[in-house]
């Protein structure tokens, strides 16, 4: 058995809901009403793009696999519309690996030297 507890304990670590973000149950509790509604409370923010919905795949123990659960989160109001250079900078923390012209083509209006010099910042 020791086995299993070790990987549940790597499963559970490696599928979870990421920060942020919260389960309808969580979002029923605070809206006082049952989960099966949530959805249907902010489709209309989910639409006009005040809210997000995206499914993660979390690790259930007890039937050994993983299981969609449907999340949301409000985006932030400072984030709709990013500099530049805030985009490039994510972009950098997500991918650290790639060179400054593969950020610099994902980024429009990005330059190489924007890139290196940003990333000799951080």
């Amino acid at each position: 058995m020791k086995w299993q507890k070790a990987i549940d304990k790597i499963n559970a670590e490696k599928y979870c809901i990421p920060h942020g973000w919260d389960t309808k149950e969580h979002i029923a509790e605070e809206l006082q009403c049952s989960p099966e509604r949530v959805h249907d409370m902010l489709k209309n923010g989910v639409s006009s793009g005040a809210f997000e919905a995206q499914d993660f795949p979390v690790w259930d123990a007890k039937r050994r696999m993983t299981i969609r659960v449907r999340c949301y989160r409000q985006k932030e109001a400072a984030n709709d519309n990013p500099s530049l250079e805030d985009r490039i900078k994510a972009s950098l923390a997500r991918n650290p690996n790639k060179t400054s012209y593969q950020i610099k083509n994902n980024i429009r209006g990005a330059t190489i030297a924007m890139v290196d010099s940003i990333r000799q910042k951080q």
